[in-house]
């Protein structure tokens, strides 16, 4: 099973929502899997971004960001997060290339990995149709745990394609005009798109170096 994995997306925040902004098994509270979202109320915060992670054998980490760290105001936002099993500094959250005042959570004693399975992952979406209230844009997956240099390289533009490029196993622009949308990992795990409407792009790409 994965024992490490790094996620990074783009979103562009219409309203904050209780929804699913990337998922494996894509529900709010996943079986083996993990959710990026937002969230409108938890642990005596407000708008914020939240990452649960469940895998087999371990109860579930969760590390919910700062208030107003999730803002529909914030134009396209960079976030992220990393996860290590059984370590003292095994959730990291990454928000505006930045880690959140939150982050790291303990995943010490949880030894459970991720089952490789024909889940699908979701950008965009959660199980049962709802939808994330925004844009979302360029989502990326490490099986390694990226470092803080290389969230803030991710924040300030650069394409998820230019960072740890082997270690890369997914890896899409989502520029929502053709289905499927392309794998640019080199994977082939290439997506299905449903419902997007063409708005501007995230400000990332092949040739930025940053801000």
């Amino acid at each position: 099973g994965v024992s490490t994995l790094s996620c990074h997306c783009w979103a562009d925040i219409d309203a904050v929502a209780n929804t699913v902004a990337a998922g494996k098994a894509g529900s709010a509270a996943p079986t083996d899997g993990f959710v990026l979202r937002m969230d409108t109320a938890d642990a005596g915060r407000t708008n914020l971004w939240q990452v649960r992670i469940d895998v087999t054998g371990s109860s579930p980490t969760v590390i919910s960001g700062a208030t107003n760290s999730a803002s529909a105001s914030a134009g396209w936002q960079p976030v992220g997060f990393s996860w290590e099993k059984d370590s003292t500094s095994g959730l990291r959250l990454y928000i505006d290339g930045v880690e959140d005042a939150n982050s790291p959570v303990s995943t010490s004693g949880k030894t459970g990995t991720f089952p490789n399975n024909a889940d699908s992952l979701l950008v965009g979406a959660q199980s049962g149709g709802s939808f994330f209230n925004g844009q979302m844009a360029a989502c990326a997956l490490w099986n390694v745990i990226l470092t803080a240099d290389e969230f803030a390289s991710l924040g300030a533009g650069v394409s998820a394609a230019r960072i740890r490029p082997i270690a890369l196993v997914f890896y899409s622009p989502i520029w929502g005009i053709a289905t499927p949308e392309a794998d640019l990992s080199g994977n082939g795990n290439n997506g299905t798109v449903t419902g997007a409407v063409l708005t501007d792009h995230c400000p990332c790409g092949p040739y930025r170096t940053g801000k």
